[in-house]
């Protein structure tokens, strides 16, 4: 049985955002950087030329008068974001010297700006077969390679340019291709490697934090991350990786101070007031939201981004205004929010968003395309088979039989078709390594949480009216309540449930999951967090 009944999930309450882009994604960024600087550098014509944000620039081969003088006026028209000019200044280089590797180079960072990554690639590998002694080309093509996601490639390029010019940030950008890899270990004594050269600053910070989690040292990705807080960050690169990575972290207060920063210095970029209206959406502050939404669509217009993000927030202020009365009411709702924050809904209220029709009928279609409830009879036999042997729990026990030898699982229907489908090693690999530790509980966690997500989506669609639908839900809260010791203890055993559910789906929503449990764990406003465990349920 789906999930969730949701044909494509929603942004949440608690989640209301698509994925950020990872941080190798901000190779443009960087290179932009890097490009502009050896732009500069070139110009002196000058071994020891060097910017303090670049490796130094080796010059192979003096240019011309007119060369240099060609240069500096594609560095300006490359300042003021006129790549077409400055590509025609650049050919004019070539023209009087097909041989000059700073030309080249420039022309590999036009077409990197225009994401033409094979074109830039091909440039910059003439300039380094003219001047193999160029760091800035090495770790330049290394950055195309990063856009196109050859990450060895890249690697190989950045260690190419180091050899030359052990620079900070090409120490920085290494670990960022190693981290991609999986090579976390490297991409950990990478990022030292930057932080020694350049203490102050902060991406390969990030890059250990992520590193670190991924194997698994809690303490020390603690201690970075708030490392990486202390810093006085006020360049806009840093301080844009700084802030989508707070985000991505579930630390939405802290992003969104990093994000007003960074609008205080472009104050009519759309992408900065829709990143913040996020961390106000994550909030719960709807009026910021709306503001931050109005400035983003004000200084970029689309019509059906706003209306889309307009209804967001729609949702979240009637989410708000119509709070459960009570606190038992409130706990029982509670129980759905790890489901409801994943397919975007509400946290608060018994329908989690506005009773529009628009909202209906979406919600109509995926109750029936993922749970096949089309009426009450059906939303209530669906309910029955949570809340009985019929749900998963009842499957798992199945397979804790099997893993003691007491069944085959060719005398089990359901399990015989989990191995024509060919689930069931994944299956048993989760209840071999859980099992035991859920004893009795089984997957009570997964079934009764989805019965109370389900009974507030029936609420929406009028299927079941208030009193009915607290009726129901009252007592599975009560029944939760009883079975764990923790909020956090529920969450863990319901996601583990999700985990034998579909492996598939677990493994690719496993950060959102960990992302959305962290953010009800800790912001002020989430259920989770003003709501005892212990909380009298019974009315």
């Amino acid at each position: 049985m789906p999930e969730n009944g949701s044909k494509v999930p929603q942004i949440g309450t608690l989640d209301r955002s698509n994925s950020l882009p990872p941080i190798h994604l901000f190779a443009v960024a960087t290179a932009i950087l890097v490009g502009t600087a050896l732009l500069t550098s070139a110009c002196s014509n000058t071994k020891d030329s060097t910017d303090t944000n670049t490796p130094k620039s080796v010059i192979y081969k003096s240019e011309t008068k007119e060369n240099l003088e060609l240069l500096e006026r594609a560095k300006e028209l490359l300042k003021t974001d006129k790549q077409k000019e400055a590509k025609q200044v650049i050919e004019k280089m070539l023209a009087n010297d097909p041989n000059s590797a700073n030309a080249h180079h420039c022309l590999a960072y036009i077409y990197f700006l225009a994401n033409e990554q094979d074109k830039a690639i091909t440039e910059y590998t003439r300039a380094i077969e003219i001047n193999p002694q160029q760091a800035d080309s090495w770790h330049a093509r290394g950055e195309a390679y990063m856009e196109k996601k050859s990450f060895e490639q890249a690697a190989i390029d950045y260690s190419k340019a180091l050899l030359i010019n052990p620079a900070y940030h090409t120490w920085y950008r290494r670990s960022c291709a190693y981290l991609e890899q999986g090579f976390y270990e490297k991409a950990i004594a990478d990022a030292n490697q930057s932080i020694a050269l350049n203490p102050k600053y902060s991406p390969p910070y990030l890059i250990k934090v992520s590193a670190e989690h991924k194997l698994g040292l809690k303490i020390e990705a603690e201690a970075d991350l708030q490392k990486v807080k202390s810093l006085k960050v006020t360049n806009g690169y840093e301080l844009g990786l700084r802030s989508d990575f707070l985000w991505e972290d579930s630390d939405p207060e802290a992003a969104a101070k990093d994000y007003t920063a960074i609008i205080d210095s472009l104050p009519k970029n759309s992408g900065w007031f829709y990143r913040r209206a996020r961390c106000y959406l994550a909030l719960e502050k709807p009026k910021e939201a709306h503001a931050d939404f109005d400035l983003a669509n004000k200084y970029e217009p689309n019509n059906d981004w706003y209306k889309d993000w307009n209804d967001t927030v729609d949702d979240l202020e009637y989410d708000l205004g119509h709070r459960a009365k009570t606190p038992a009411q409130q706990w029982a709702i509670a129980c759905s929010s790890q489901l409801s924050a994943t397919n975007g809904f509400g946290l608060h209220s018994l329908s989690g968003q506005a009773l529009t029709e628009e909202n209906k009928l979406a919600a109509a279609e995926s109750m029936e395309e993922g749970w096949r409830i089309t009426s009450r009879a059906d939303l209530l036999t669906q309910l029955h088979y949570l809340n009985s042997e019929g749900g998963h729990d009842s499957l798992w026990q199945s397979y804790l039989r099997i893993k003691r030898g007491e069944l085959r699982p060719e005398k089990v229907d359901h399990v015989a078709r989990d191995v024509l489908r060919g689930d069931f090693k994944e299956r048993m690999a989760v209840v071999d390594q859980y099992g035991d530790a859920l004893g009795d509980r089984g997957l009570g966690a997964w079934d009764l949480c989805r019965y109370i997500y389900l009974v507030r989506r029936g609420y929406l669609l009028g299927l079941v009216s208030e009193k009915e639908a607290y009726r129901l839900m009252l007592p599975i809260a009560i029944k939760i309540q009883q079975k764990y010791s923790s909020w956090e203890q529920m969450n863990e055993e319901y996601l583990i449930g999700r985990k034998f559910w579909s492996y598939k789906e677990w493994k690719e929503g496993i950060d959102k999951s960990n992302r959305i449990t962290k953010l009800l764990l800790t912001q002020k406003t989430s259920p989770w967090v003003t709501l005892p465990w212990k909380t009298k349920l019974h009315e």
